[in-house]
C-alpha cells in the first residue's frame, strides 16, 4: 500500500477501505475503518469513491433514512485536519496564531477526545507525548481500540492512550474520566446535528477547567453551526475560530473550521472542586 497525506480528492481520501495508511505530521499511522457497518453513503464512483454523511446528500435530508449513530466507523477529513494543526501549531507558550513549531515536546499535556471514532487525532497526539483520553459511545469504541492497539503498541510511548465511553450531556460519563481536568480538548467533525449542540457543549463544561483549551472542528453543511457558537458563548466560553491559512491547504477554502474555546467562569474552581 502506497502511503499518502491525507487529500480531499483522489485515491488518498478513499473512506470505502478497511484501512488507511496516512502520514501526520512526522507519525505513520495505520487506520482501520468500517464502512459498510458505517451506514454511510458511497458516491463519486469508483475512481474517487468516498463516504458522505446523510445530511450533505438533498435526497437524504428529507428521508429521514441516515443513520449518524455510525459516522465514527470511518476516518473524516477532519480528524486529518485537526491532527496536523495541533502539531504544526500548538497552542502553548505564545499568541497561539503566530507558534510556528513543529515537534513540540506534548509530554505531560492531558488531553481528551470526544467523539474520538477511529482515533485518529488522539492517537496523532499520544504519539507525540501527549496523555490522552479517547471516548466515544459504546459501539464505537471497539474500533477505537483496536487503532491504539495497532498504532501504539511497541512504539515506545510515555503513555499508553486511555479508550472509554463518554455519553455527550452524560455527567457521569465526564465525572469517570477523573478529577484532573484536562488541558486539551478535541472534538473533530462533531457539529452535525444541531439537536446535540446542548449535549455537547454540557460535557465541555463539565470537563473544562480554567487552563482547558478545547478545539472544535466542523464542516460547514448548513445545519445552524454557527447557532453552536452563540450556546458556547451564552454558557461562559470564549471562542475564537482558527485562520483558516493555518490549516492545511486542501482545507483552507472556507468549508472547514475549527473553533477554538476556552471557559470563563470566575469561579469555576469552586464548581469543579478544584
Amino acid at each position: 500500500m502506497v502511503l499518502v497525506p491525507y487529500r480531499t480528492t483522489g485515491p488518498s481520501a478513499n473512506q470505502a477501505v478497511e484501512e488507511r495508511v496516512l502520514q501526520v505530521g512526522g507519525h505513520v499511522l495505520r487506520i482501520k475503518q468500517m464502512p459498510k457497518a458505517s451506514g454511510a453513503l458511497l458516491s463519486d464512483g469508483p475512481s474517487n469513491t468516498q463516504v458522505l454523511w446523510g445530511g450533505d446528500d438533498e435526497e437524504e435530508k428529507g428521508s429521514g433514512g441516515s443513520n449518524l449513530e455510525n459516522v465514527g466507523l470511518v476516518v473524516w477529513q477532519l480528524g486529518f485536519v485537526v491532527s496536523e494543526l495541533l502539531l504544526k501549531h500548538p497552542p502553548w507558550g505564545q499568541n497561539w496564531q503566530d507558534v510556528r513549531v513543529v515537534d513540540l515536546n506534548w509530554q505531560g499535556v492531558r488531553v481528551v477526545e470526544l467523539g474520538t471514532g477511529t482515533g485518529l487525532v488522539g492517537i496523532a497526539l499520544a504519539l507525540s507525548g501527549a496523555h490522552v483520553t479517547l471516548t466515544d459511545l459504546d459501539h464505537i469504541i471497539p474500533l477505537t481500540r483496536e487503532n491504539v492497539e495497532s498504532n501504539c503498541c511497541g512504539r515506545g510511548i510515555a503513555h499508553m492512550p486511555t479508550v472509554a465511553r463518554c455519553c455527550w450531556g452524560s455527567k457521569e460519563d465526564a465525572a469517570a474520566l477523573g478529577e484532573q481536568r484536562p488541558d486539551l480538548i478535541t472534538a473533530a467533525d462533531v457539529l452535525y446535528e444541531e439537536k446535540y449542540y446542548p449535549d455537547l457543549l454540557d460535557t465541555l463544561t463539565d470537563l473544562s477547567a480554567a487552563h482547558t483549551l478545547s478545539y472544535i472542528a466542523y464542516k460547514r453543511r448548513n445545519v445552524r453551526e454557527e447557532s453552536f457558537i452563540r450556546m458556547a458563548e451564552d454558557r461562559g466560553f470564549s471562542v475564537e475560530v482558527v485562520p483558516s491559512e493555518l490549516l492545511n491547504e486542501e482545507y483552507s477554502d472556507g468549508q472547514y473550521v475549527v473553533l477554538r474555546l476556552c471557559r470563563l467562569d470566575t469561579d469555576m474552581d469552586h464548581e469543579l472542586g478544584s
